[in-house]
């Protein structure tokens, strides 16, 4: 019998939705690789629920013992999870939770206190890839390409002028530019910006996720993500993907990402192999550079020139039936199955490493 594992999902951020579809399908595969699974949706608002409800679609009374299409499925709050996981003698936790504390080295951090292994990279890690102002600042000092970019704080956008903000921006790189809130994920509060007239607004909705905004310089070119497994020296990228969104304005926002049909994701790219290569590579780079195991996947943009840009690292990256990971272990040849299989295996062997 293969190790007793918990999924972890829900959670309170605003990919609340999409960490649920993605702890789903993980739950799935891996009662169908041979895994005793249980399904836990943790969020705070099991705690304010009143006994006689239950929880929101097909799920069940956290209470309750039951079956949901052969799986476990189970709720509390965070709170409650450390007596959860040990009520259900968890060995091993695949984490679907996205943004917020999934994400941030905080759900990492507790499970690594009570030494349950997880499928996650470490908490320091999740903590660095979250606010990419630290991911910058690591990219930078090392010398690894990442776009043009000044950082804003909430109080200062309050305080000061946008006329202010506007010349910091001109003065560096000039419009178009991109806002996006330091730490949330799924494209969520990002705007594109093409002249000082859409600033305020741009920067108005990145600050309702955060107290800290990047404005990053535009780069126009081909969009592409590179999902990297392992760690240390044992890191590999998997197939190279270009993304293709069908939105009207071309941008790759939520709805492109998490709606079927939305957007085409094209492996291999349409680039030159040379070019392919050098940003598997810097994905590889960008993975040990935040000292991460699991699997992670670095988003990056590479202009006419064939100049790659690193935009974000995801600690956590999405496993719904649209996310990338999967699609890109598909063309390496992996069915999700085997993938969510293998992940739950490197956490076991990397975790019993780290307690040697």
């Amino acid at each position: 019998m293969k190790a007793k594992v918990a999924v972890l999902m829900g959670g309170d951020s605003s990919e609340r939705e999409v960490s649920l579809r993605s702890g789903a399908g993980v739950s799935k595969a891996l009662a169908k690789a041979g895994y005793e699974v249980v399904a836990i949706d943790v969020s705070w608002r099991w705690g304010k629920r009143k006994e006689h409800e239950t929880l929101s679609g097909a799920r069940p009374h956290k209470n309750d013992f039951v079956l949901c299409e052969g799986l476990l499925v189970d709720a509390c709050t965070p709170m409650e999870l450390a007596e959860k996981l040990l009520e259900y003698g968890v060995q091993v936790v695949f984490i679907a939770l996205h943004g917020g504390y999934g994400e941030d080295g905080t759900i990492q951090a507790f499970l690594e206190l009570m030494r349950i292994p997880h499928t996650s990279p470490p908490a320091k890690a999740c903590m660095l890839a979250m606010d990419k102002r630290l991911t910058k600042q690591l990219l930078i000092s090392t010398g690894l390409p990442t776009a043009e970019h000044i950082v804003v704080n909430k109080k200062d956008f309050v305080t000061t002028s946008i006329d202010e903000i506007s010349k910091r921006i001109k003065d560096s790189f000039g419009f178009p530019c991109a806002v996006k809130p330091s730490s949330e994920g799924s494209t969520i509060g990002v705007s594109k910006v093409e002249s000082e007239k859409g600033l305020k607004s741009a920067l108005e909705t990145a600050f309702k996720y955060g107290e800290w905004s990047i404005i990053e310089k535009w780069i126009e070119g081909v969009e592409v993500t590179c999902p990297v497994l392992g760690e240390g020296e044992n890191a590999f990228a998997l197939p190279l993907i270009e993304i293709v969104p069908k939105t009207a304005s071309g941008f790759y926002d939520y709805g492109a990402k998490y709606t079927p049909g939305m957007s085409d994701h094209i492996i291999p790219p349409r680039l030159p192999k040379e070019v392919q290569e050098k940003a598997r590579d810097i994905a590889i780079q960008v993975h040990r550079l935040l000292g991460c195991s699991g699997f992670t996947r670095t988003d990056m943009v590479i202009d006419k020139k064939g100049n790659v840009y690193v935009l974000e690292l995801n600690a956590v990256p999405g496993m719904t039936e649209t996310s990338l990971v999967p699609h890109a272990a598909e063309a390496y040849g992996w069915e999700f199955t085997y993938l969510v299989d293998w992940i739950v295996q490197e956490a076991l062997r990397y975790w019993g490493e780290k307690e040697r």
